[in-house]
C-alpha cells in the first residue's frame, strides 16, 4: 500500500512575474482522475512552460464500461 502523489503544479500569481524563476518542465501536466461534466467536456487549466513552442497533448483514459480511449492534439503557444 502506498499514499499517492500530487503530480507538482506551478502556482503562479500574475501581479508577481518577476519573482518567478525560469520554467523549463518537460511535462507541464499530468491529472489521472479527469471527469467529465454533465455536457461530456472536461476542464483542464494548466500553465505552459516558458519557451514558445508547439506542444504534443495526449489524452489516455477508460470508459465506464472499461474500454479504453485515447487522442491527441497539438497546442501552439508563442506571443
Amino acid at each position: 500500500m502506498y499514499t499517492a502523489k500530487e503530480f507538482y503544479k506551478p502556482m503562479y500569481e500574475p501581479d508577481k512575474e518577476d519573482e518567478v524563476g525560469s520554467d523549463y518542465r518537460v511535462t507541464l501536466h499530468w491529472e489521472p482522475n479527469l471527469r467529465l461534466n454533465s455536457n461530456g467536456k472536461p476542464k483542464v487549466s494548466f500553465y505552459t512552460a516558458d519557451p514558445e513552442a508547439q506542444y504534443h497533448v495526449e489524452l489516455e483514459g477508460l470508459t465506464l464500461d472499461g474500454y479504453p480511449i485515447t487522442a491527441e492534439s497539438y497546442l501552439e503557444v508563442g506571443n
